[in-house]
């Protein structure tokens, strides 16, 4: 593996492919570097990637071909990703020496777009009023995303129509901000979302289908009971608490007590270990579960009790039927 230094030095490499690429485009109208690389708190190592934006007149040719990547460096793996906002979407790429670069690609008139709702908002509220509701929450709810993003720095590597200037005033219209009220019905449907997979994880279990039971149920879980450990932490912290984003840094910013109990929730390939991680992850989801109920004296219906009884019952007839010993859990 290479040294620190020359894989720092293999991005800066790549940062300036990047520079060159983007002034050379006529598609391209701006080019923001975002993540790690754009923060000030010392997280980076020499493994970051590059996280950017593209704004662009063509983000479908980038979507279908990846021949371009090439002239940024030597391409080893390219793929397109997910979408980080409506009209978006993102391509993922590693290149020879190491250095792995995440590309968001947003077209030209999605930003006019977003820009021109933002004057509206601050100067002529009237006249956005007018317009279909659910078409400005559709827009706003994307400017807001892509905010959140941004919100933690940026800085701007190709900048050929002063979009900066434009981004600082959408900063300042659609500022990201953490609710700060407990978002009810998001909590009620992670509750029941929750313990329904974590009911058909057992049923799977109870079929010796491990694999399924891991891949389509615990998954799922671990996502859920991670919105329950973000939601504790701000009750405790405040809803300013930075938690980041899919559990990055956890071991940092949730508690110590939390955090042991969540090493407990993983379990190896095989039936005793499985039902024992099933237990583990139910009940810390429960703990959680009430305490933020008395906290925000949330009234909901929370089918865990119930829930978990089925589970428990479910894994007593298996182990009487022999399949494996049973596991000496309390409720």
């Amino acid at each position: 593996m290479k040294t620190t230094l020359v894989l720092e030095n293999a991005r800066t490499e790549i940062i300036n492919a990047i520079r060159k690429w983007g002034i050379s485009r006529s598609d391209i109208s701006a080019i923001l570097i975002t993540g790690s690389l754009a923060r000030n708190d010392n997280r980076t190592d020499q493994y970051s990637d590059i996280d950017m934006v593209v704004i662009t007149n063509k983000p479908h040719y980038y979507q279908q071909s990846s021949t371009w990547a090439g002239e940024l460096g030597k391409v080893v793996s390219c793929y397109n990703g997910g979408r980080m906002i409506h009209e978006s979407f993102v391509k993922r790429i590693y290149f020879e020496n190491c250095v792995g670069a995440d590309i968001t690609f947003i077209t030209n008139n999605a930003f006019s777009v977003a820009w021109f709702t933002a004057v509206l908002k601050r100067r002529f509220t009237s006249l956005l009023k007018i317009l279909p509701s659910s078409l400005i929450a559709n827009i706003e709810s994307s400017i807001t995303a892509s905010t959140y993003y941004i919100h933690r720095g940026f800085y701007m590597l190709v900048d050929k129509r002063k979009k900066l200037e434009k981004i600082r005033y959408l900063e300042q219209v659609y500022t990201y901000r953490l609710s700060s009220e407990m978002p009810v019905g998001k909590f009620e449907n992670t509750v029941n979302a929750f313990w329904q997979e974590a009911f058909r994880m057992a049923i799977k279990i109870s079929r010796k289908e491990y694999f399924g039971a891991k891949f389509e149920c615990d998954h799922m879980m671990k996502s859920y009971l991670l919105n329950m450990i973000t939601w504790y932490t701000m009750s405790k912290q405040g809803n300013s608490y930075e938690t980041w984003h899919k559990g990055r840094f956890i071991e940092e910013w949730t508690e110590p007590a939390i955090m042991e109990r969540v090493k407990l929730i993983y379990s190896r390939y095989d039936p005793e270990d499985t039902w024992r991680g099933l237990f583990e992850i139910t009940e810390l989801f429960k703990n959680i579960t009430d305490l933020l109920m008395k906290y925000y004296d949330i009234k909901i219906t929370d089918p865990g009790d119930t829930m978990i009884n089925w589970i428990y019952d479910l894994e007593k007839s298996i182990s009487l039927r022999g399949d494996h010993l049973p596991l000496q859990m309390q409720k």
